[in-house]
């Protein structure tokens, strides 16, 4: 298992713990927390706005920083990939100029947002938590 995986797996578990599980579970809103790269070791702020499309979608409009100044913002869609009692995994995938083609994956109870991406040359993990 590679570090990323390792980190993100033990970010998953302690954030579920943690959270308290619902039936109904509802993701959209306010979201906040940080992202790393397990490329190049850069770090930064993260937020997102969570809004469900249909019984299928969620759009999610992420915005945070590089490099502690440089700020990005950039709106998708997240296809929701199953969904039980307490915990929603999505996927999704955005090409962004001069990053080339996104790819990310989520899981999400109603608290805690763990979510792990990767391009060609980039790769990581961003958690974060119901505001």
């Amino acid at each position: 298992m590679n570090r990323t995986k390792f980190f993100s797996t033990i970010a998953l578990l302690c954030c579920c713990f943690l959270a308290s599980p619902a039936i109904a579970q509802d993701i959209s809103g306010q979201w906040s927390g940080g992202w790393h790269s397990g490329a190049n070791n850069h770090r930064g702020n993260i937020k997102a706005t969570f809004c469900q499309i249909d019984s299928s979608t969620m759009q999610a409009k992420f915005r945070g920083t590089f490099a502690k100044v440089i700020p990005f913002r950039y709106t998708t869609r997240l296809n929701i990939v199953s969904q039980q009692p307490g915990l929603t995994v999505m996927a999704g995938s955005r090409r962004l100029p001069l990053g080339g083609e996104f790819k990310y994956q989520i899981s999400m109870t109603d608290q805690c947002f763990n979510g792990t991406f990767s391009s060609r040359r980039n790769h990581g993990q961003f958690v974060m938590q119901r505001q």
